[in-house]
């Protein structure tokens, strides 16, 4: 083997680890730290070229099909044992890593064999022309699974309903891409027919990728319509109570109202009598009664009013000190994305402050200028949080900051040309959001 055989082959088994490292390492939930999946992904480097090594050897060339084998394998065993992702979401992407690799093979097989009639047992026994395309192929499977990897920030949601039609397709297409690899590189003779076979196969292959695809954008698809069906439930509960609460308040101000010629004859008669003691207990009595109105949040907006209103119950139930002003009277934002952004951002306040060791409290504000409007949000915290990749995590490394997650508000604040900076110290976390109004 000479030097730049060495290259190449090494640089295909790099490519062709990193590829594995940026798909796994993207789709599914990491269980440990960064280097331990670096460290996995050097083995695979490691097994490629123990396999170009060992299996290059004239007594060894019959069994090479059993170093692929081996390395199929440990990826596989690689990604369920490295991820806290479900044993069925670690098979899915593990076999999408394949048909990924294997798909992309028989393209370039093809372009060779069709576009620029390369016979097949040259590309198989010319050394220079075999591991040009490899690297072509590695580059390609490269390019296409980063453009999937960017336009996909979240995990992909699959329900268990589509559990077994998935787990068929996928490992259809990989014992069938496979096996085609197979097929492609034991034909030794350049006939006619290979072109015809040749056809054949990239057409199933085309097929088979096209439903595939189809499958991820509908799986995609239908998670983005189930998200937007529990927001109009929540919407839909926080309508409930708002207008179980507003009958509350309403009920208690007309009976105030009714008995306040009452109220008042009797606190006269507790000042004119200078019963001070028995006028203190009736004040609070009396007071009691409209204290619910005075603690409810009332905003112009209804969607608003309602979510506030809740997170604040919940914010008292943890024992979080909850304070808010809103001084503006109209949001130029839908209300599913008015929704999922404040929510977003309270329960990130709610669960962070509640587990901070100081005081608990969560300081949230929404005023407006001339030209803008701003969100702000200041909420206690356990420990200074760090960011990777735009997400925020605890110094312990939990994540903190959850729901629809620090990139979905900033999606949500970029659809209406906002922006969104944040500020945080070892005890407090600062959110703000600018809007254009208008």
């Amino acid at each position: 083997m000479n030097f730049l055989t060495f290259i190449f082959d090494h640089t295909v088994s790099i490519i062709e680890a990193y590829i594995w490292y940026r798909l796994m390492t993207n789709m599914l939930e990491r269980k440990y730290s960064k280097k331990v999946y670096v460290i996995a992904a050097s083995m695979i480097i490691v097994l490629l070229s123990l396999k170009t090594a060992i299996f290059s050897l004239p007594f060894m060339e019959n069994l090479r099909a059993y170093g692929s084998l081996v390395i199929i394998v440990y990826t596989l065993i690689a990604a369920i044992v490295l991820f806290k992702s479900t044993l069925f979401e670690k098979l899915i992407w593990w076999g999408i890593y394949y048909i990924g690799l294997v798909s992309m093979e028989l393209v370039v097989i093809f372009f060779m064999i069709v576009i620029l009639r390369i016979p097949m047992t040259e590309i198989s026994n010319n050394e220079v022309i075999n591991q040009t395309a490899s690297i072509v192929t590695k580059i390609f499977t490269l390019v296409l699974f980063e453009i999937f990897i960017n336009r996909r920030k979240a995990k992909l949601q699959i329900k268990p309903s589509i559990h077994r039609n998935l787990s068929f397709l996928v490992v259809f297409n990989v014992i069938l891409l496979l096996g085609s690899v197979v097929v492609f590189f034991n034909l030794n003779n350049t006939d006619n027919n290979l072109i015809t076979i040749v056809q054949l196969f990239f057409a199933i292959m085309l097929i088979i990728l096209l439903t595939t695809i189809f499958l991820v954008f509908k799986i995609e698809r239908d998670s983005r319509k189930e998200l937007e069906t529990k927001l109009k439930l929540q919407q839909m509960e926080l309508e409930l109570r708002q207008n179980k609460d507003i009958t509350k308040i309403t009920d208690n101000l007309r009976k105030l109202r009714h008995d306040m010629n009452n109220h008042i004859g009797l606190i006269k008669n507790f000042v004119y009598a200078e019963q001070y003691d028995n006028l203190k207990t009736y004040v609070d009595e009396v007071y009691s009664d409209i204290a619910i109105a005075n603690e409810y949040i009332v905003a112009e907006n209804r969607t608003l009013s309602v979510l506030l209103n809740a997170k604040k119950d919940l914010a008292k139930q943890q024992g979080i000190d909850f304070q808010s002003f809103v001084a503006v009277s109209e949001i130029n934002i839908q209300d599913k994305d008015l929704c999922a952004l404040i929510g977003n951002i309270l329960d990130n306040a709610i669960e962070a402050a509640g587990k901070s060791p100081h005081k608990k409290f969560i300081d949230f504000a929404i005023q407006k200028t001339n030209s803008e409007c701003i969100i702000q949000c200041e909420n206690s915290l356990r420990t200074k949080p760090v960011v990777k990749k735009g997400i925020f995590l605890s110094g312990k490394g939990d994540n903190d900051l959850h729901g629809i997650g620090t990139l979905n508000i900033k999606d949500i604040v970029a659809k209406y040309k906002g922006t969104v900076t944040f500020d945080y110290n070892d005890e407090v976390f600062q959110l703000r959001i600018v809007l254009p109004i208008g």
